[in-house]
């Protein structure tokens, strides 16, 4: 499973593609770039790796400014957090 930080939609109003930020296992960050679920389960466009989350998310939206960030499906809940 990928260890996603933050999804974003790329803003371009109605069925826009999705971006995310990833972070990998040398502890670099990733954005990808096109997403879509239905049409293809890889992201056709990546760029990084980035030092930090904050770098990452700088990029992303130089790259694309009217991206909209999302509430992550992907975080996983705190152990004393209650999940709703």
């Amino acid at each position: 499973m990928k260890d996603i930080k933050a999804v974003f939609e790329d803003g371009t109003g109605g069925r826009g593609s999705f971006l995310f930020i990833e972070k990998a296992p040398n502890g670099k960050y990733f954005n990808n770039y096109g997403y879509d679920k239905d049409l293809c389960p890889q992201a056709p466009s990546s760029a990084g790796g980035f030092a930090s989350y904050g770098e990452a998310e700088r990029a992303l939206y130089k790259h694309r400014p009217h991206a909209v960030k999302l509430k992550n499906p992907y975080r996983k809940a705190r152990k004393n957090k209650k999940v709703r």
